[in-house]
This record gives structure tokens, C-alpha cells and sequence, in this order.
């Protein structure tokens, strides 16, 4: 019945019978399928918006006017619809009657779009952590997420104003555009980025999405507290402008976005800045996520994630010390503290590197309530050189365990990491406190 109904019928009925062998008890059962006329939608009555144009509403239907009935494509619509998260009610059916062309009848029930949100967080380097913004999800009257944000920390001050069009010009693409300034303490330097970043987005389905961003951002460096020479020192005070373009592709089968049990995450990123675009820095940037999560009972699952990281000089230019990669932390190799992991000057202060690898593996079981525990082992390093990045000899490891708690804003979580082979100016036990899973 289905079927028909995705090709065009949706009076289609079933009739059943039953017939029973008197003498082997066996039971036939015969349908008898009854289509009914095929149906073409002829007008779109729209009832319910006042402060949202009704183009959004249409913009979103994947039926209109002389398209053939498909039950799946209403869904869709249905869907499409409540995703905007402009209305608290939807309804889309077939207007009641007979015959060959029928309306199409879209109900809504608008919601309140002005948002205030608070988002506090920890972090073992960071400390806590506090986000506040305003989000007005239907600027202009066409669905466009206008939002400005700023959030803090002892070391980390940012603040970023966009503009979202989830639909750009009615089509399939989306379109952003917002203006940023971020300050970090590093533990061996300060870093300040400022700048604005262009994109354009296709949900292809609902579990893949494609996006190009264009970023043009100036990056500064200072307070290094690093032991190098007055010539080292002076070639890592580097203020560059960098100017990019880059490709990401994602797959996200999870079934939550913060605590998920089934599923995974898959997103690949490639990245090229070039004087040609107006960059100070030639280079080529590929970074991978991927994660994976299974279900072992009601209660236990084990979850597997990794990064992988390189950025490759293209120019005359080596990569300065804030396009660097860092490994170590909260998120990563939890047996060292914040970017602790890879080469070091002679006082052990961090130098980064063009490349790394994180490998994580754990065990979360829930042990009553919103009380959960963790088995965890990560592998990882940095290395100088992006062609190293498959070397694999120069990892570092960590073994613990890990207490959770699951609030609201998501899992408030305690983590002691033991390194196995710690070096001569290694930690052997690091603990760490956080406010989220570590993937």
C-alpha cells in the first residue's frame, strides 16, 4: 500500500481474505489491491504564518502545484518544515475529497525566534568556561539565523557575529557569513586571529553534507616562552595574513550529537591558502575526524575516535609556530597536559609540529542514573615534518579511567590518564576535568 501511495495513490486499500483447509488447518490469505486514481496536487493552502514569509514555507515543500502524490516527499516536507525551527506545530496533508487533483494543505504554528542562550563548560587549561549570545532565527522574515556570541575563560576570549541562510536565494545550498576575533593563551605562546569567513553548505541527505568556506584572517603571535635564539625568536613573531579556501565532507550517522550509542562521524577537510588568493602563507592543510560507536548492552558502549592532522608548506615560507599543531590534553593523549606532547626546547616548552595523529578507544558503561565510567587508551604524537605523519614509532600512549556525569550542557567528566612509557620530563599520571566527551 505504501508503494502506491509513494506512485501517486493515496486511496489505495487492501482487502483480505481468509481462507482456512477444514481438514490441514492451513491458512490462505489473498489481497486484493485497490489503487484508486492517481492524485496530482493542485493548489498549496498555506494557513498559520504571520511573521514568516510564506516563500519559506514553499521553499522548504518538496511537493507543489501539478506534481504527482508521493507519500515520502509529504515526510520530507514535514521534516524540512520543523527543521527550520521556526514552528512549534506542523501539518502537511491532502485536503479531503475525491478525484484525480487535490489540494495540498500546510498548517503551521509559529514559535518565538528570539533567543537568549548560556552555555558554561571547564576545561583542566582553560578553566571554566562561559558563552552567552542572542539568536534571532528568522531575520528578515526568511528564515536567516542572524546570531552574535562571545564566550570566555581565564585563557581564551572570543567573539563571532554571523549571518546563516539555511536556504540562500530558495535554493538547496546554504550560505554564512560571519566576522570573528578569538585570543588564546598557549602554554608556551599567546596567539590572536581576527578576521571573516564565507561558506556555502549542500545537505546532499539527511546523513551527508558538503561545504566550501572561504577565510580570510590575520593571525598574530606573542609572548613566546620559548628557548631559541634572537634569530628563532624573530622568525616566530610572525604576524601573517592567510587567506584560504577549503572543502570539508561530512557523514554523520550518530544517533546523538553529544552522547551517541550507535552510529558514527566521518569528516575530511582540505584546506589551500595561497599568495594567488592574497595569502602571506602558501600551504596545503588535510585534517580527518572519524568516529564510531557501538552498542554492547543495554548499558555499555564502545566508542572509537581519531584525528589526524598535516599542513604542508607549498612556498618559501615555513609554517609559523600558531599554524602548528599541538597534541596533549583534555581531548587528546590524556597522559599529558595541554600541548605537552612532541618536541620541546630545553626548558620543555612545546614547539608543535606539521603533523599528528590521535587514536582513541573506550569503554563507557552507565552505572545508574546519569552516572557513567569509563575504560580509555590513546595513541598519538607530533611530528616536525608533515611527510612524517605516518610515523608511527615516535607515539606517545595513555591508559585510565574516567568518571562521568551527564548534565544538560553534557557530561561533566573526570579523566586520570597513566602514560605506560613516560620520558625523562614526563608526567605519569595527568588528571583532567572537562565539560564534554572527549569525541
Amino acid at each position: 500500500i505504501e508503494l502506491h501511495k509513494e506512485r501517486g495513490y493515496p486511496d489505495c486499500t487492501a482487502d483480505v481474505q481468509v481462507q482456512v483447509d477444514e481438514h490441514s488447518g492451513e491458512v490462505s490469505l489473498s489481497y486484493r489491491i485497490s489503487p484508486g486514481p492517481l492524485v496530482r496536487i493542485g493548489k498549496v493552502v498555506i494557513q498559520g504564518v504571520v511573521d514568516t514569509r510564506q516563500s519559506v514555507v514553499r521553499s522548504r515543500l518538496e511537493l507543489g502545484e501539478g506534481d504527482r502524490f508521493d507519500s515520502s516527499k509529504l515526510q520530507e516536507s514535514f521534516g524540512a518544515l520543523f527543521a527550520t525551527g521556526l514552528f512549534s506545530a506542523v501539518r502537511v496533508e491532502l485536503a479531503e475529497g475525491e478525484g484525480e487533483v487535490r489540494d495540498l494543505r500546510v498548517e503551521v504554528t509559529e514559535a518565538p525566534t528570539l533567543e537568549f542562550f548560556v552555555e558554561p563548560g571547564y576545561g583542566s587549561y582553560e578553566g571554566p568556561r562561559l558563552k552567552v549570545g542572542i539568536q534571532e532565527g528568522d531575520f528578515l522574515r526568511k528564515a536567516i539565523r542572524l546570531r552574535s556570541e562571545i564566550a570566555v575563560s581565564p585563557r581564551a576570549q572570543s567573539g563571532n557575529i554571523s549571518l546563516t541562510d539555511p536556504r540562500a536565494f530558495d535554493s538547496r545550498f546554504g550560505a554564512g557569513i560571519s566576522v570573528f576575533a578569538e585570543r588564546r593563551e598557549e602554554p608556551a605562546f599567546t596567539r590572536e586571529d581576527y578576521g571573516t569567513r564565507l561558506s556555502v553548505t549542500r545537505q546532499w541527505s539527511p546523513k551527508f553534507e558538503s561545504s566550501l568556506q572561504y577565510e580570510l584572517r590575520r593571525s598574530d603571535v606573542e609572548d613566546i616562552d620559548i628557548s631559541v635564539t634572537p634569530e628563532e625568536l624573530e622568525e616566530f613573531e610572525q604576524q601573517i595574513d592567510i587567506s584560504s579556501l577549503s572543502l570539508t565532507l561530512t557523514r554523520d550517522t550518530r544517533n546523538h550529537p553529544i552522547v551517541s550509542r550507535t552510529g558514527g562521524l566521518t569528516r575530511g577537510t582540505l584546506e589551500w591558502g595561497s599568495q594567488v588568493l592574497g595569502s602571506d602563507l602558501d600551504f596545503i592543510s588535510l585534517q580527518s575526524v572519524v568516529s564510531r560507536f557501538w552498542p554492547l548492552g543495554s548499558d555499555t558502549v564502545l566508542a572509537f575516535g581519531s584525528r589526524v592532522g598535516a599542513i604542508l608548506p607549498t612556498g618559501d615560507k615555513e609554517i609559523p609556530l600558531q599554524e602548528r599543531f599541538f597534541n596533549g590534553g583534555e581531548d587528546s593523549v590524556r597522559s599529558f597536559r595541554e600541548d605537552e606532547l612532541g618536541s620541546k626546547d630545553d626548558d620543555g616548552d612545546p614547539l608543535g609540529g606539521e603533523a599528528f595523529n590521535l587514536y582513541s578507544l573506550e569503554l563507557r558503561h552507565r552505572f545508574a542514573g546519569n552516572f557513567s565510567g569509563a575504560l580509555f587508551f590513546d595513541a598519538g604524537n607530533v611530528v616536525d615534518q608533515a611527510e612524517d605523519v605516518l610515523d608511527f614509532e615516535r607515539f606517545s600512549f595513555a591508559a585510565g579511567v574516567g568518571l562521568r556525569y551527564l548534565l544538560p550542557i553534557g557530561p561533566l567528566r573526570i579523566d586520570l590518564g597513566f602514560n605506560p612509557d613516560a620520558r625523562s620530563g614526563e608526567d605519569d599520571f595527568v588528571l583532567h576535568f572537562a565539560v564534554g566527551l572527549p569525541f
